[in-house]
């Protein structure tokens, strides 16, 4: 946790010993001042130490031993912040023979921090020396200081901090180095305050998650993520890991506690560090897209994760503290309130080798790029709907317009061939009445005839004429049904003797009746065959059928101008989603170059660089997918695409399939045929996908170390293998996991690049790393170590790099060992393991 801490305190006004002071007053004044860590180093002793230690006792305030030594270069803070520093500062200062008033050697300092405190420890393993308000006259590198500015910045080096006074001189030297040297310090602020009610306000912000000798040398030896100077508190990582464990599987049982800054896994061969990276990919539902990548890693689960195995992880945001556990088999994906950065093993080696830099890297440093890419996603599928829509609408058009205009049959056909009926309606029907009149005629003689041969003295029957439709009034003479009455009644009564006379008028009756029919029937016959038809009922069926198409035809052509409506209104709605999937695509490329800019400013060796037309194999590809035979000509193709008109790409189609081809233009030629050649080979589904792709965003990696910046393919394997991992690791605020992230880096540059990244970034995210590189681990200064297999019963250890089993842990399994802990001990001031 981060403490805001004053190193630099007195208790009495004077610069001698005093019983004459309140601790109580003292501890008020550092409460009230925000303060959470005090150090006491009054001049030349420590005899008001404990009194102030007892008066902190309840409150959120700690106390720190120390005591401030006059020397020959200036003055030194000495301080011991573990239990019992009293007595620790007490015998440093007996060991020195520090007399109040009295000056010492610097070099008597140091070699008496260097020293054997007792047979089981050392000074050096107790204190923390400061260099106090180096900026001021007399002290370890002010200005008019007589010895040359080597020889101060090598006593500076001797030392785990510089205090320094001026706030303007604090700023130049931590941008500058140390009097314009270069060399880099860890800087703080102490207020140097004598009288409590005056109170200086200076002080520094430690990360301190325990406030101990091995704690506050550690951050000291980490300024970049450790040391704040200002007046508000430094943000925690807003995401972290606190814990994972499992339930069956290789890890059955255990529970793997991080800290939330730096962690390393160390450990033997096959003891399932790589298992731990596997096992939160797992749980956050991350994929490798290198094939062979994912591959190895289902392998590893598959033999090392039966089905069954719970894996939980205890996980902190700024919302609070939440657990997420997925079941291996299981069908459930958990839900997570964020997900880290995750390189499997070997994976970041395997970007290495591909011929450019995946534009996904800069993407993990990019808040909220995947709702943009979701978005262009979406809009794209928006445009491929209204597209697939039109498509349809336009074929139904097609569809509707050949039944419409169609010379044959169409409208305009049938609407002219019922003209030419309409006139010939009461011709039909007057041929259908001369029909039914011959039927009744002929009825009528057969039953005459019967009758006469009967020769009885019934009645004759006579049926009663037919119903006839719009009959003109001459047709009543047609049907003499009265007369053939009358004529019966008398017949009867002469029956005998008037048969034959009664059959002369029965026939003077019909005859004249049945030729006049016979002549209607030939004219209406006539008349009937100069239309084609044979009967009048034919005429009037045709007629009908006439009526019937009419009246579809007409719903057909409402159809299609509401159709064609819809085309039109259709193309207007495609071209807005067309220009929201571009609007959106550009918000994509500018979040990478916000990104890209971010990525920056952390990395070391490398600068970044967007090409937002880079990539554009796609949209190649696409093209001559669409084509017929053999690909297109790359400068035929490359003209299309260059004058590539999205729209019409999209509207030519359309219209070819509606029937209304658009009209051609020079430029637009090769792309029209294109989108003709695609609708032969009812490829039309794929032409709103390339339609929406555009040429992809690109991603450059340039060598910085020349000038000019040598570009990512001209680089060495090992050069490359550091580009893709010096991206992997820049400035994001997401944990990263990574899975020997040296492999195939060049040692120096080990050293020179990744080495000062973990070193930068924990302030302010989380890392795990799986490593056998002690570059790594020990000179990057994790705060926490877990070696695996190293208990007997084949359990885990965890702990720091001053505990003595992670110690030799480190020497044993990690390549350089003792070379790190030598650069180690240069900073740290302790002697090597």
């Amino acid at each position: 946790m981060w403490r805001h801490c004053d190193l630099h305190n007195h208790t009495t006004p004077n610069e001698q010993c005093s019983d004459d002071w309140d601790p109580d007053r003292f501890v008020s004044s550092c409460v009230e001042t925000g303060l959470d860590v005090v150090a006491i180093t009054d001049h030349d002793h420590c005899n008001h130490i404990l009194d102030a230690v007892a008066a902190a006792q309840g409150t959120e305030l700690t106390v720190i031993a120390g005591v401030e030594l006059s020397t020959d270069v200036g003055h030194i803070l000495a301080l011991a912040p573990d239990d019992g520093g009293a007595a620790v500062i007490d015998d440093f200062c007996k060991r020195l023979g520090v007399i109040p008033g009295g000056e010492i050697k610097f070099d008597a300092v140091v070699g008496a921090y260097g020293a054997r405190r007792s047979a089981e420890t050392l000074f050096s393993d107790e204190v923390v020396l400061v260099a106090a308000h180096v900026d001021s006259p007399a002290s370890l590198l002010s200005s008019p200081n007589p010895r040359s500015r080597d020889t101060q910045l090598e006593s500076a080096a001797r030392v785990h901090a510089l205090e320094v006074s001026s706030t303007e001189r604090l700023n130049e030297w931590s941008r500058d180095g140390v009097k314009q040297s270069e060399r880099k310090f860890t800087l703080l602020q102490g207020s140097d305050t004598h009288d409590p009610d005056s109170r200086i306000a200076r002080s520094s912000w430690i990360y301190l998650p325990e406030v101990t000798a091995h704690g506050l040398r550690h951050a000291l030896a980490v300024p970049e993520a450790s040391v704040v100077v200002a007046d508000h508190k430094p943000d925690d990582p807003q995401w972290t890991i606190e814990y994972l464990e499992f339930e069956g599987g290789h890890h059955s049982g255990e529970r793997f506690q991080f800290s939330e800054r730096a962690n390393a896994i160390i450990g033997p061969p096959n003891a399932g560090k790589s298992l731990l990276v596997d096992a939160f990919k797992f749980v956050f539902g991350v994929e490798c897209d290198i094939e062979e990548v994912e591959r190895v890693t289902q392998a590893r689960m598959g033999r090392t994760m039966p089905k069954g195995t719970v894996v939980r992880v205890g996980l902190r945001t700024s919302a609070g503290f939440t657990v997420v556990e997925r079941t291996v088999g299981g069908a459930d994906r958990p839900t997570v309130p964020f997900c880290p950065i995750i390189f499997s093993q070997t994976e970041l080696t395997r970007r290495s080798i591909a011929a450019e830099p995946a534009i996904q890297l800069l993407d993990l440093h990019c808040p909220g790029i995947d709702d943009i890419k979701h978005s262009v996603q979406a809009r794209a599928d928006e445009v491929a709907t209204i597209f697939e829509q039109l498509c349809e609408s336009a074929e139904q058009c097609r569809t509707l317009r050949d039944s419409v205009e169609n010379p044959e049959d169409g409208l305009a056909a049938t609407q002219k061939a019922i003209r030419d009926l309409s006139g010939h309606e009461s011709l039909a029907t007057s041929s259908m009445n001369l029909e039914k009149v011959a039927g009744w005629q002929g009825e009528i003689t057969r039953l005459i005839d019967d009758w006469f041969e009967g020769a009885t003295a019934d009645a004759l029957s006579v049926p009663d004429p037919p119903e006839l439709t719009n009959a003109p009034a001459e047709l009543a003479a047609l049907m003499p049904a009265t007369d053939l009455r009358s004529a019966a009644r008398d017949a009867l009564s002469i029956l005998e003797e008037a048969i034959r006379a009664a059959r002369r008028p029965i026939d003077e009756i019909m005859s004249p009746a049945q030729a006049e029919l016979a002549a209607q029937q030939e004219a209406a016959d006539d008349e009937l065959e100069q239309h084609g038809f044979e009967r009048g009922s034919e005429l009037l069926e045709t007629l009908r059928r006439l009526q019937s198409r009419l009246r579809r035809l007409q719903h057909d052509k409402s159809t299609l101008e509401a159709h064609e409506t819809a085309v039109n209104d259709g193309l207007v709605a495609l071209r807005i989603a067309l220009a929201e999937v571009e609007k959106a695509r550009t918000s994509l490329s500018d979040i990478r170059r916000s990104g890209c800019k971010r990525v920056n400013e952390s990395m070391h060796s490398f600068f970044a660089r967007v090409d937002p037309a880079g990539a554009s194999s796609l949209l190649e590809m696409l093209f001559d997918d669409l084509k017929i035979g053999t690909k297109m000509h790359p400068g035929t193709r490359k003209r299309a695409l260059d004058s590539l008109d999205r729209m019409r790409f999209m509207e030519w189609a359309v219209r070819e399939i509606q029937g209304h081809p658009l009209e051609a233009e020079d430029r637009y030629v090769e792309q029209d045929r294109v989108v003709s050649e695609a609708l032969e080979r009812d490829k039309h589904q794929q032409i709103p996908i390339l339609a929406c792709c555009y040429p992809g965003d690109s991603l450059d990696l340039l060598w910085k170390e020349e000038k000019p910046p040598r570009p990512f393919e001209d680089l060495t394997e090992g050069l490359r293998a550091l580009a893709i991992k010096e991206i992997s690791f820049a400035a994001s605020d997401l944990p990263v996991i990574s899975d020997q992230p040296e492999d195939a880096v060049p040692t120096r540059s080990v050293f020179t690049s990744l080495v000062p990244t973990l070193r930068e970034q924990r302030r302010s995210r989380q890392f795990v790393v799986v490593s056998h590189d002690a570059n790594i681990v020990v000179t990057s200064d994790v705060e926490t170590i877990l070696v695996l297999d190293a208990n007997e019963d084949g359990s885990h250890a965890r702990g720091g790099l001053f505990d003595p089993t992670i110690q030799a842990a480190a020497l044993e399994h990690l390549e350089g060992g003792r070379q790190a802990f030598l650069l180690r001990s240069d900073r740290y001031g302790k002697s090597t393991p």
